[in-house]
């Protein structure tokens, strides 16, 4: 097994372009597709990979302050 080192400044980056997911996120209640597409998402990390003919959907569940978000 290898163990792989990542800088800080490397990961402070990844979440600064993650967290623009958080503000396209829907504000309606109830279940609805999530305007964040996790295809996208994965551009993000380039070591995670979706097998061809296979794609990733997101759905979000809101009910006040709170929810759940499931791919």
């Amino acid at each position: 097994m290898k163990t792989a080192y990542f800088s800080a400044n490397y990961l402070n980056s990844l979440c600064r372009r993650s967290r623009s997911v958080w503000e396209s996120l829907p504000e309606k209640e109830g279940w609805q597709k999530s305007k964040a597409d996790p295809m996208e998402i994965l551009k993000i990390f380039p070591g995670i990979r979706i097998r061809d003919g296979f794609v990733l959907r997101a759905y979000v569940f809101r009910s006040g302050m709170s929810g759940n978000g499931f791919v």
